[in-house]
């Protein structure tokens, strides 16, 4: 999915889907910021998986 802003705190973070090309109905899987915890939510077959960035990457 790539680099996102977390709604709440503003910090920048990457998400990865995990398993996305399972043969089954997408579900609503959490997209946890790493800085904050704060959720969002999006479908998928698989899962996400947030990092967070080095320094020298969050704020462009």
């Amino acid at each position: 999915m790539g680099i996102q802003a977390c709604e709440s705190c503003g910090e920048r973070f990457d998400v990865q889907e995990i398993n996305g090309d399972q043969p089954h109905k997408p579900e609503r899987e959490s997209i946890d910021c790493p800085h904050c915890g704060h959720k969002t939510w999006s479908r998928s077959t698989g899962y996400f998986q947030t990092t967070k960035l080095p320094s020298g990457k969050r704020k462009s």
